[in-house]
């Protein structure tokens, strides 16, 4: 099979450009350009693909490419982030279902708001699907709700889960006596709805056995119009109507249990279970005993989930990391696969196989490197031969990367940290500048593999070292710590452990050491010269939660407003934890960064350190960005921000 080229061409934004390796603003603009395709799924029959691409600088297109010929079309697209598509994934061969997200201001409030539409794949014949916009229910507003069930011998339909509000009866045969999640059998060419599973209040979300059976239910208890800290989960055997418990989590915490699904029999129930202070990948009996069963524990970290692939959705993998992606196949033929290709690819990167067409033919394969942003691939069981599809990033195609290298350093009470440190290519590795990189969540982790952030600073000469301190994910319920919030104080003792390490093995410059962050890791850049103003030279914080008590505050406008409570908690760690309340600690040049529509984290918690450090008398910038919600996804903006960062960093520390 020879190389397919899906002419990304088409759009403009995509094109590579050589890049001159000291110039910082060219760098910016490479390293900051969104990458040139994304989120692509392989056609039932595997004769095409579709994927996201940009179009403009915070546009996006839909484009649908035929493997065989290499023609690449854009089915719909959109010049700015209006609306913005989030993935498309095939029903047919000639007809996607495609989310779409955007955000809108209601009484002062900035609320997301999602769409499902059908589309065919030459961009005709669109229809909306799911709840539709009532000027009567908020709740339908915001959310078409989610697909559940693809059903795929079913051309015409889809399952959804749908939220039913008290006052609707528009458009469907729910008369509007019941609220609360629904099942619902939609027709994708007309939009007409059925109702499958009458609405129920306390629903929180409902899934199927991958083969048109409601069998699992979420429930959540409300009270005041607030969903409690808890969920309880149900399933019905393969006969039965009734639910039967079949356990509960907390929401806000690192859980007891979580459900991934039904196996490909419809027999059992995938869940993560804790077992030794880390998530085990378990399967429950659907037939009423009660039976639990190992499937795959790790000694050292968290199993996070199950990979599923083709027609039937079917779970082929448990996924967790260590370092790199890790998968433990089910299939022995796809663990096969994925040695010889790992193999076989230049490098050797880590393979994973995102998708099947629905024979199980040909498989699509996305692999990369700390050094290869990543490529797209197309492989044929029946023919054994590999074709490149596309290129994630070709924009610093012509560049010679960075190397990332796991490493370890101690803590001052002796624990061991992981973490990541990317190394400035070609450079002696002895007393650099360093930057310091906490990663946002702060339920989440970095792991090994490009970051276009961390290649950007190691491009102009920094060191930079992205630790996971205690309070990330993915290492069990004793690392997460309660999280980054409530042990603030541990999280980040351990990231500024990391600039003292770096410094103590002559790696850093201890004089020449700056933190940059963005959301949890923007806290942290500003927490940890709360902490120790003696440390860093310079801060830069985007998207930064600043005033964790304002941050609970805010979200008392919101259902979820006890589970952010109990994510934060209450007493003096949430003032002493609060950079806003705590400015005048801070004696380093501070850069704040944040779009005005960011959901995640409200522009007033930058808006509130600003003012507090002017009352302060610290020196900072304060930049804000029109139009853009928490990830900043423009490729001008982005760029824009890699480039005052690295003027900032300068001014501050000198030239790397």
């Amino acid at each position: 099979m020879s190389r397919l080229t899906l002419l990304l061409a088409l759009l403009a934004s995509v094109a590579a450009q050589p890049v001159l390796a000291a110039d910082a603003g060219a760098l910016a603009k490479a390293f900051g350009a969104r990458p040139g395709a994304w989120s692509m799924r392989l056609s039932p029959a595997g004769a095409h693909v579709s994927y996201l691409a940009p179009n403009g600088p915070r546009g996006t297109a839909v484009v649908v490419a035929d493997i065989a010929t290499g023609e690449a079309k854009v089915a719909f697209s959109v010049p700015d982030n209006a609306i913005a598509p989030q993935w498309c994934h095939w029903k047919t061969e000639t007809r996607l279902i495609c989310s779409f997200y955007a955000v809108s201001s209601v009484n002062g409030e900035k609320l997301g708001y999602t769409r499902l539409i059908a589309i065919n794949s030459d961009g005709s014949k669109m229809q909306i699907i799911g709840q539709r916009p009532n000027e009567r229910s908020l709740a339908v507003a915001q959310s078409s709700g989610s697909i559940i069930d693809w059903l795929p011998d079913d051309a015409a339909h889809v399952l959804m889960q749908t939220d039913v509000p008290e006052t609707d009866n528009a458009g469907s045969i729910i008369t509007g006596k019941k609220s609360g999640l629904s099942v619902q059998m939609i027709d994708i060419n007309n939009g007409r709805t059925s109702i499958v599973e009458q609405p129920k209040r306390n629903a929180a979300a409902y899934d199927t056995d991958n083969h048109g059976n409601v069998r699992f239910m979420g429930a959540t208890e409300s009270r005041d119009g607030y969903v409690q800290d808890n969920i309880d989960y149900f399933y019905r055997t393969k006969t039965g109507k009734d639910w039967i418990r079949a356990g509960s989590s907390n929401l806000s915490g690192f859980g007891e249990l979580d459900f991934v699904g039904f196996d490909d029999s419809g027999d059992y129930l995938l869940a993560l279970k804790k077992v030794n202070g880390r998530k085990a990948l378990y399967k429950l009996s659907t037939d009423g005993n009660g039976r639990q069963d190992l499937i795959l524990e790790h000694p050292q970290v968290d199993i996070d989930g199950v990979l599923r692939i083709g027609k039937y959705d079917r779970p082929v993998a448990a996924t967790y990391t260590i370092d790199g992606d890790e998968y433990d196949y089910f299939d022995a033929d796809l663990l096969k696969l994925s040695r010889a290709l790992t193999k076989a690819l230049p490098g050797h990167p880590g393979v994973t196989i995102d998708d099947e067409n629905w024979d199980g033919t040909k498989k699509l394969v996305y692999a990369g490197t700390d050094l290869d942003p990543g490529h797209f691939y197309l492989f044929d069981t029946v023919s054994h031969k590999l074709g490149e599809l596309a290129a994630r990033r070709p924009q610093v195609a012509d560049l010679t990367l960075a190397k990332v290298e796991p490493v370890r350093f101690k803590a001052h009470d002796g624990v061991e940290i992981p973490g990541y440190m990317t190394l400035p290519p070609g450079a002696a590795v002895k007393n650099r500048p360093a930057i310091i990189m906490p990663h946002g969540g702060p339920g989440a982790r970095d792991q090994w593999g490009f970051d276009w952030l961390a290649q950007y600073f190691a491009q102009l000469g920094y060191v930079v070292l992205q630790p996971n301190f205690r309070g990330s994910t993915g290492y069990g319920e004793a690392w997460y710590a309660q999280n980054g919030f409530k042990s603030w104080a541990v999280s980040i003792g351990d990231i500024n452990d990391g600039a003292r390490w770096l410094a103590a093995q002559g790696i850093a410059d201890p004089k020449r050491i700056a933190i940059f962050g963005w959301s949890y890791g923007g806290y942290a850049a500003l927490q940890a010269n709360v902490v120790d103003s003696g440390l860093y030279k310079a801060a830069i914080a985007v998207a930064p939660v600043t005033d964790l008590a304002a941050f609970k505050s805010h979200a008392i406008n919101f259902t979820n407003s006890k589970i952010v409570d109990a994510m934060v908690g209450s007493g003096p760690h949430v003032v002493a934890g609060s950079p806003a309340s705590n400015a005048a600690a801070i004696k380093v040049p501070v850069l704040l960064f944040h779009g005005d529509r960011d959901l995640n984290v409200d522009i007033e918690q930058s808006q509130s350190m600003d003012s507090a450090l002017t009352r302060a008398g610290v020196k900072h910038a304060f930049i804000t960005y029109k139009g853009l919600d928490h990830q900043l996804d423009d490729s001008d903006v982005r760029a824009d921000m890699l480039k005052r960062s690295a003027d900032w960093l300068a001014a501050a520390m000198g030239a790397p």
